[in-house]
């Protein structure tokens, strides 16, 4: 859009995005602009590749068929996490699982008080990263559900930043939940999430 523009040539909003009007750009013969043509059909190639690799995934992973009965989890998320957090019997309990998402604060205790500082910085950030924006997604959709009140919760007590953290650390119990029962997600709160002890109960 931007060499478009430097060209002065007049285009309409998203043209780039629809594959037959944007090839009528070449009746301006314009060499910059044929390269940057050319090379979103690269993009496209290489993204339909792609998507057909996580696609034959998704299908040869019941754990991420399960994955994708949580709202708002779609393919790629499912076959990502599964990738990161299966066999998911390698995380000895749900605080191991945060402590390694990074989604469990570091605690500060002193003889009457203890406190909770900043998140883990020994963490996967990928993991959290994903986590993160998934349960955002999940929130815009599926408002009424345990995540979503976590989430609005976190929002109201300390900002948006430490709702979101909460969210992510809901929707990972939901996760786990799910991927150690074998079972499709079912709408229903496990019982509040702890870092100091592991809750068993499933969303």
């Amino acid at each position: 859009y931007a060499l478009l523009a430097a060209k002065g040539v007049p285009y309409d909003d998203g043209i780039l995005g629809l594959k037959r009007r944007r090839e009528e750009l070449r009746s301006l013969h314009l060499p910059e602009v044929d390269r940057g043509l050319d090379r979103l059909v690269e993009l496209d190639q290489a993204t339909r590749v792609l998507d057909e690799a996580i696609h034959a995934a998704f299908f040869e992973s019941k754990e991420a068929q399960l994955l994708e009965s949580i709202p708002e989890i779609g393919e790629l998320t499912a076959v990502t996490l599964v990738a990161f957090l299966c066999p998911i019997d390698r995380f000895e309990s749900f605080d191991h699982l945060s402590s390694y998402a990074g989604l469990c604060p570091t605690n500060y205790q002193t003889a009457e008080t203890s406190y909770k500082g900043r998140l883990k910085s020994d963490c996967n950030h990928i993991l959290r990263w994903i986590l993160v924006e998934a349960s955002y997604v999940h929130r815009l959709h599926a408002r009424g559900n345990y995540v979503s009140r976590i989430g609005r919760r976190g929002a109201r007590r300390k900002g948006a930043k430490r709702g979101a953290i909460d969210a992510a650390h809901a929707l990972l119990r939901v996760v786990y939940a799910v991927l150690k029962r074998g079972t499709p997600y079912t709408p229903h709160a496990p019982e509040r999430p702890s870092c100091r002890s592991e809750t068993a109960t499933s969303p």
